[in-house]
């Protein structure tokens, strides 16, 4: 499905021409002193937060963007599921939790994204089969409002050891069922290398599922691994980017790719004190290193 990477895609194939800084990892911070860090350390694309929005302001700061020459790429809804994530909060209900995002989607329009991520969220109180149905229902009316702003859902699948509250999908093939049966075309998979790196199918995986992946998320594991979302600066811990990479051209993945490093504060190596344009130009100094390295493989 090429089309999932040519929606308000990079400019070129080369990897310079190809990163977006998620706002997620830029806590503490103004949108503007962000479009600043993009400009500085050289990314193209910026991954829009919807609570870094504020109110009344929107016009203005797509604006921003538009002079700042940034991609808007993945953006992030304040309600980015459909049942529920403790951690998102927010209604309980899929109904009102979908109208939400489709209310966010909209928001979005004059920012001109490229796409929206997703988690399915999960609701013990419900069998499978309903939240199955929920889903499916949902995602087809985020898809409709995406399509009306040009832009693609993807879903992303969480890690088995941290998918309990946030997602009934932990793996590629788990997702692109769930797609199959959405069955809109705008609909694909958030590749986030942390929740997949350590799959012994991690290879094949990508050579069967990278036409669905509407984007790939980009953080590192420290080597004191521990526990929970903790990661470092991509190229300073122990995923195998060189690999991955390689593999991810070799299948024809042609889209953006999306710095995310999502770190507590309080461990080891976190990074977080570091000033935001450091972490970026030391993290897209290790990627593109890693980039080209798997162009040779």
């Amino acid at each position: 499905m090429d089309e999932m990477t040519q929606v308000r895609g990079p400019r070129t194939r080369d990897f310079s021409e190809r990163l977006s800084i998620n706002q997620l990892m830029l806590d503490g911070s103004s949108f503007e002193e962000d479009l600043a860090t993009c400009r500085r350390v050289g990314a193209t694309g910026i991954g829009i937060v919807e609570q870094k929005l504020g109110t009344g302001r929107d016009e203005e700061l797509a604006e921003l963007v538009a002079e700042a020459g940034l991609q808007a790429t993945l953006c992030t809804s304040a309600t980015p599921s459909i049942l529920p994530v403790r951690l998102f909060g927010g209604p309980t209900d899929p109904q009102a939790r979908t109208d939400a995002l489709v209310a966010s989607i909209k928001r979005f329009e004059p920012f001109g994204p490229s796409q929206f991520i997703t988690l399915t969220g999960i609701d013990d109180a419900r069998d499978a089969d309903e939240q199955r149905r929920i889903l499916i229902e949902g995602y087809k009316r985020a898809s409709a409002a995406a399509a009306e702003v040009g832009a693609l859902i993807g879903i992303e699948p969480i890690r088995s050891d941290l998918a309990s509250e946030a997602s009934v999908l932990s793996s590629l093939a788990e997702t692109a069922d769930l797609i199959a049966s959405i069955n809109t075309p705008n609909v694909g998979i958030v590749f986030d290398v942390f929740h997949h790196w350590d799959s012994e199918t991690l290879l094949e995986d990508i050579a069967t599922y990278a036409s669905l992946f509407t984007i790939v998320q980009l953080g590192d594991v420290p080597h004191d691994r521990g526990s929970g979302m903790h990661r470092v600066i991509p190229g300073e811990g122990i995923i195998a980017f060189e690999q991955i990479f390689g593999a991810l051209e070799t299948a024809g993945y042609a889209g953006w790719y999306d710095l995310e490093m999502l770190s507590d504060p309080a461990s080891p190596g976190a990074g977080q004190d570091l000033p935001h344009d450091e972490i970026a130009r030391r993290a897209k100094r290790g990627l593109e290193s890693a980039w080209h390295a798997g162009l040779l493989r």
